[in-house]
């Protein structure tokens, strides 16, 4: 696990966060979110600025990369970069995209105990969290909701609503990019093989743009 910042050279701004799956990983997971033109703060930046725009950078602590002492961090370094929204791409002040041990909440609870913000902090925090979804759920809450689910139909889309998701997605923008970052895409990609199915599927995929290319206006 580890802490890192994502800046905004052309604004300044800054998304502090957490990972567990490495930040080439992470990185990449925030830019898919961009290019589905859904997320947050931070991806609607990305849209507009493009990636390019963007320095990620992990953040080398002395600390132990245990839960416990990262979300810590992440709290500290939100409030040193000011980077709670609209100041920055952070919607929360921290901690709490961390599923760590019974005593995370009273670290940062004691962390916190008696510290104060002037009105225009507290506005800013309260605008910020406003209609913010909660962070990630305990792998446990996941488990029940999961067996809860099992055996309940699902809903079907009509043809029509099928056919107006299929539009958009042909007419959505990619997000720009330099030759540069190319570059690193397909350096990173080099060399990857990959299995017989996946094959399949991305023909199959691809062979499906195709046809909706010729048949309708993108």
């Amino acid at each position: 696990m580890l802490c890192y910042r994502a800046i905004n050279r052309r604004s300044g701004k800054v998304y502090i966060g957490l990972t567990a799956e490495g930040l080439s990983r992470r990185w990449g997971r925030h830019l898919r979110i961009a290019a589905r033109g859904i997320g947050f703060a931070l991806h609607d930046a990305i849209r507009a600025h493009g990636a390019d725009a963007f320095e990620v950078q992990e953040f080398a602590s002395p600390i132990p990369r245990t839960p416990e002492a990262l979300a810590a961090l992440e709290i500290l370094l939100i409030a040193q970069e000011g980077s709670i929204a609209p100041g920055g791409y952070n919607l929360t002040m921290g901690g709490d995209g961390v599923n760590g041990s019974p005593g995370v909440g009273a670290k940062i609870s004691a962390k916190m105990t008696g510290r104060k913000f002037t009105p225009e902090h507290r506005e800013k925090l309260s605008a910020a969290k406003r209609g913010v979804k909660r962070g990630p759920l305990a792998p446990e809450v996941i488990a029940k909701i999961s067996a809860a689910q099992k055996g309940v139909p699902k809903p079907r889309h009509t043809p029509e609503a099928k056919e107006k998701c299929r539009l958009a997605g042909l007419k959505r923008k990619p997000i720009p990019i330099s030759d540069e970052h190319r570059a690193k895409l397909v350096a990173l990609h080099t060399g990857r093989k990959a299995s017989d199915e996946t094959r399949a599927k991305m023909s199959a995929s691809a062979k499906r743009w195709r046809a909706a290319l010729t048949t309708n206006e993108v």
